[in-house]
This record gives C-alpha cells, sequence and structure tokens, in this order.
C-alpha cells in the first residue's frame, strides 16, 4: 500500500526504499496520481531516470508533455522500487520483441515475472503491478471535439458500434473512453499497442458494470483466463485494467 510517505521526498542518497509485498497470485496493485501537486519537483525526479528516459523526454516538443514524461516515469520508478527494495534510480528495464518493458533481473517464464504497466494523460498517471507481464492498463479523460462515433465506426467491432446507436448524445463520449481505454489495456498488456486491430476482440458488458473481454484470439486466450476492471478517479476520467489472471481483484494502492 502506498502510505504517507511524500515520494517525491524521498533521499536521493538513500541506497534503497521501504520495501513492501507484491501482489498476491490472484491481485493487480493499481496506483493512480495526479500531476498537478508535484510538478515543482520535476527538475529534481528527472535524476531518477535513466539516461535513455531523459533524452526521450528532451525530444518531446512541448514543456508540459516534457513534465508528464518525467513525472509518469519517476513515479513509475518508485512503485516498482518499493517492491524491490531499491532506489528508484536504480531500477532497470528491458524490453520484449515489441518493446514491452520489463523489470530486469526478474526470473521466470511469461506467467510467473514481476509485471507492470504505465499510461498517462494531460492529468493523470497510472500505474498497474502484476504477477505476469500479461497486465496493461490505460487512462482517458474528456478531449474537446472528439469524433467518438467515427472513431468507433472506424476501429471497434460491429458489435460493439452497434451499442453507440442505442446511446443518448451525451452518453456517447463517457461511453467511448470507458470502452477505448478497456480496448487499449488489453492491447498494451499483449505488447503489442495499437498494431493489433481493435476489431479483433470486443470488450462488453460496460453498461452493466461488468466488463470482460470476448473473442480472444487462441495465441493470448481464453477469454476466460483474463480479468478486465474499469475505475473512475474524477468525473471526466477513466481507467481500465486487462491482465490474464481469472477473477483478478484490483487493489488501489494510491
Amino acid at each position: 500500500m502506498m502510505d504517507e510517505f511524500a515520494w517525491t521526498a524521498f533521499d536521493r542518497e538513500s541506497t534503497k526504499t521501504p520495501s513492501i509485498e507484491r501482489p498476491s497470485q490472484n491481485q493487480v496493485h493499481l496506483y493512480c496520481l495526479e500531476f498537478a501537486p508535484y510538478l515543482e519537483a520535476v527538475s529534481r525526479l528527472s535524476e531518477w531516470l535513466s539516461e535513455e528516459e531523459r533524452q526521450r523526454a528532451a525530444r518531446l516538443r512541448f514543456a508540459d508533455g516534457r513534465d508528464r514524461f518525467i513525472l509518469s516515469h519517476a513515479y513509475t520508478r518508485f512503485v516498482l522500487a518499493r517492491y524491490l527494495g531499491i532506489h528508484p534510480r536504480d531500477v532497470e528495464f528491458g524490453t520484449s520483441e515489441t518493446g514491452k518493458p520489463w523489470v530486469v533481473g526478474e526470473s521466470g517464464g511469461m506467467e510467473e515475472r514481476f509485471g507492470f504497466n504505465l499510461s498517462h494523460c494531460k492529468t493523470y498517471v497510472v500505474v498497474a503491478v502484476a504477477p505476469t507481464l500479461l497486465v496493461g492498463v490505460d487512462v482517458e479523460e474528456h478531449r474537446p471535439n472528439m469524433d467518438a462515433l467515427g472513431i468507433a465506426k472506424r476501429y471497434f467491432a460491429p458489435e460493439e458500434f452497434a451499442v453507440f446507436e442505442t446511446l443518448a448524445e451525451e452518453e456517447i463520449e463517457p461511453y467511448f473512453l470507458k470502452i477505448w481505454t478497456c480496448k487499449e489495456a488489453f492491447v498494451k498488456a499483449i505488447g503489442l499497442g495499437l498494431s493489433y486491430s481493435l476489431n479483433r476482440f470486443q470488450a462488453i458488458g460496460l453498461q452493466d458494470n461488468r466488463p470482460e473481454l470476448i473473442g480472444i484470439e487462441p495465441d493470448y486466450g481464453p477469454s476466460s483466463a483474463w480479468s478486465l476492471r474499469t475505475c473512475r478517479p474524477a468525473q471526466e476520467v477513466h481507467i481500465a485494467i486487462a491482465v490474464r489472471l481469472p477473477n483478478a481483484a484490483i487493489v488501489q494502492c494510491g
């Protein structure tokens, strides 16, 4: 659990963080942080990042984008460091063949490793930690003038788009954000991102708050092996977590 310990005030000279227990066999730990209170700490927190991360941040065109990148990666390092009992700057990452990051030094097969995933929007960063690499998280927020119906018709399965035709106008964007986060969480979990067509599987049950993934292809299935969960830290912010654990429990840690 994230306690009252001020993560941005962590002693840069300390050798390790206070250690905490990893998620149990059927748990996902979810961390959610609002950017605004921590923007003044960006310069110092950039010291936790690797040279490659700092170069990626420097390539971003706008200052607010650079700040969000630095804060989201520093926060992820802090979260992971607490499980590993090391300093945030000492967390090392490798990447899969598809570019999905994982923690260097962890052993075991795909289903046994310590897995994590991060996502951020303009106001929040979220980090999901699970006892499997097959975990994905996505966060999205309201965007003015978004063509929700056009995007849904182009990228979603026909059965998913049919739901939009039953919605009132004011329900369309919130439902779009909910289903988009669910679908992106899954493609991030399998490490393919949006290179994997979103119409190749479906997210259902969202209107009844019983989200479920169906139609997952054999390489990643069966669907019954996956859990899909959603939450909203603020009125216009949507989060979804997809994990290859049946009936997974989401523990909100921050």
